[in-house]
């Protein structure tokens, strides 16, 4: 294709994507229209890392994120991001601007981390199709490991908080169904990581921790179950999975 024929594509994409309603058929146009132009400055001797071609590049992965919205495909709309805050790192890099820079950097590795969250959550739903309960706990622990380092991204302390107990737990369920850890560790790093979370919510008062009632958490472990090797996991009074999602301000 020469430059004439790329001209010509750039006005015919812009001419369907003027032509469209809003809609899956406009944000599809004009994904047409942005790699079009891309391909033309290309043509036209763009070289490969110049600020003008990387801000097209932005242009045309910015134009596929919103496509993938559209779709609804959680993976695919977190893959499509990550591919733009690749693109928008290596444009703030040409410009130079240390700051720019590392904001664009740390919204990178937040966008990166969110993508690790939904092809975790995606190989636990396998598992669960599969019905190996080992499988199951360990994509359980991978996701939640991702949760985690995801909720880091986002600093909120509350969030961090309450993916570490989940974390912890999904861990303590692994060796419940047959893998490797040391229990009375993990039992102790689960009490650890709720003081921590209460913590969060009291200011630092965790004198209101502990009940009398051994109330558990929904899918929480019963200490009786694992043949007596967990003595004692934290209990408190919160009585519903909502109660404790609440406590972290999560929905």
């Amino acid at each position: 294709m020469d430059t004439t024929q790329a001209v010509a594509r750039v006005t015919q994409a812009m001419n369907e994507w003027l032509l469209k309603d809003d809609g899956v058929e406009k944000a599809q146009a004009l994904v047409r229209l942005r790699q079009a132009e891309h391909d033309l400055a290309v043509l036209e001797g763009a070289e490969s890392e110049s600020p003008t071609l990387t801000r097209l590049l932005v242009k045309l992965k910015h134009a596929e994120h919103a496509l993938a919205k559209r779709g609804g495909d959680k993976q695919k709309v977190a893959e499509a991001l990550v591919k733009l805050r690749d693109a928008e790192h290596a444009l703030a890099k040409q410009g130079g601007d240390k700051e720019k820079i590392a904001e664009a950097l740390v919204r990178l590795k937040d966008a990166e981390h969110a993508l690790a969250v939904e092809q975790r959550r995606a190989q636990h739903a396998h598992a669960q199709d599969e019905g190996n309960q080992k499988k199951i706990a360990l994509a359980l622990v991978r996701l939640r490991e991702a949760e985690h380092a995801h909720a880091q991204d986002e600093g909120n302390q509350k969030k961090i908080a309450l993916a570490l107990v989940r974390l912890k737990e999904a861990e303590l369920q692994t060796v419940a169904n047959g893998g490797q850890g040391d229990l009375d560790r993990l039992s102790k790093e689960l009490e650890t990581a709720r003081l921590a979370l209460l913590s969060q919510q009291n200011d630092g008062d965790t004198s209101n921790f502990f009940s009398s009632e051994s109330v558990h958490l929904p899918g929480m472990l019963n200490p009786n179950s694992i043949a007596g090797s967990i003595e004692r996991v934290c209990q408190s009074s919160w009585r519903c999975e909502s109660d404790f999602q609440a406590l972290a301000g999560m929905p």
